[in-house]
């Protein structure tokens, strides 16, 4: 899914349509985690990520882990949100997350905001 996303959808866009340099990865629930995905993927092309009712699978939360010590040539902006009534995997999900990136100062990683409990 990233090839296609990196190789050919994203420059099909670009040459096909007026675009910023600013692209962003937006999802939520499963999309979401999607997007956890390819954050921590070398040479993505996303410079925006707006995760909403995430959840961690497998070893995600040790490939951020690596991934906060990366040196980033660029800014990255992030922004993860879960609800406090989402299912209890996603919110302990964001939890995590939220212990992760908060506390450190990752050089150019920009949260948005580090995690935010909606009530809905």
């Amino acid at each position: 899914m990233e090839k296609f996303l990196f190789e050919e959808l994203i420059p099909f866009i670009d040459s096909n349509y007026s675009t910023s340099t600013f692209n962003a990865l937006i999802g939520h629930s499963n999309s979401a985690t999607f997007c956890h995905k390819v954050l921590t993927t070398n040479d993505q092309p996303f410079k925006g990520f707006v995760a909403l009712s995430q959840n961690l699978f497998g070893n995600q939360l040790d490939e951020f882990i690596e991934f906060s010590r990366r040196s980033f040539v660029n800014q990255i902006y992030y922004f993860v949100a879960s609800g406090t009534r989402d299912a209890t995997p996603r919110l302990e999900s964001g939890v995590k997350l939220d212990s992760l990136f908060n506390p450190t100062k990752i050089p150019n990683l920009r949260p948005a905001r580090y995690f935010t409990m909606l009530t809905i």
